[in-house]
């Protein structure tokens, strides 16, 4: 994929952590990141490190989040430190290649190298003149997974050198999301259906004749509960439901 344009917001930050002072750059790439070199405060971006790492990466991002440093220049929805990436540098032979690893949110790790992530990487890195435009930025994540990162293209975003990146690697299907328009369910314009959200509530079958014990063992009941709108934060937003049977015995709706 090809990212928004990314652009360093401060460098070198002093950041006071348990671990003593580290320093910071902070960098925006369609969220804004906190990156640390691990080696500096003696953490190795291997599974074996994993809960020292989140650990560090939740200080940073809280010691950081509210701080001038991690305010957008022109979007305060953006303002904050969406993660924190704690590298290793292992290039070697002119080829610039990092092991990260990307805690976001409240203590999430990224098995990836982070998408977003890679990008504040290469913005950060070409600013400071270590991966020239054109090359290419071999970034593995904790578990090994691999991006293939390099600018594509050069402008100023806010003031600021900005690059936008180009991401490959590989993708693995684990599942899918089937959105339905219900053409009952009309917004207040009346200009026709708009996406619902749905609860599942799903159990094992049990009964008397074809859902007795035995013959049933595979039958699944589910009740669909179909809401209104977007919002269907309580009971009362539900209007439709859909009760569903499923198994070697009965399939129907």
């Amino acid at each position: 994929f090809i990212n928004v344009p990314g652009y360093v917001l401060a460098k070198r930050v002093p950041v006071q952590t348990s671990r003593g002072e580290v320093l910071a750059d902070i960098t925006f790439a369609g969220a804004t990141y906190a990156q640390v070199d691990a080696s500096s405060v003696g953490l190795s971006i291997e599974p074996e490190d994993v809960s020292e790492v989140i650990a560090f990466g939740r200080e940073v991002k809280w010691l950081l989040n509210d701080s001038a440093h991690a305010e957008h220049p022109s979007d305060s929805r953006l303002n904050g430190i969406y993660g924190t990436i704690l590298f290793t540098d292992h290039s070697a032979d002119g080829i610039v290649r990092q092991r990260n690893a990307t805690v976001f949110a409240d203590g999430e790790l990224d098995r990836s190298p982070c998408g977003s992530g890679t990008c504040a990487r290469v913005a950060t890195l070409t600013e400071d003149g270590k991966l020239p435009v054109g090359a290419e930025l071999v970034h593995d994540s904790i578990v090994g997974s691999r991006f293939l990162a390099r600018v594509v293209a050069e402008n100023v975003e806010e003031g600021r050198r900005a690059t936008t990146t180009q991401v490959s690697g590989i993708a693995h299907k684990t599942g899918e999301h089937v959105f339905e328009v219900d053409p009952r369910d009309r917004n207040d314009r009346g200009q026709g259906p708009r996406l619902y959200k749905e609860w599942k509530l799903s159990a094992p079958a049990s009964g008397s004749g074809v859902f007795q014990p035995g013959i049933a063992s595979r039958q699944v009941l589910t009740l669909i509960l179909q809401g209104g709108g977007n919002s269907c934060t309580s009971a009362s937003d539900f209007s439709h439901w859909t009760l569903v049977m499923q198994g070697p015995q009965a399939n129907y709706t």
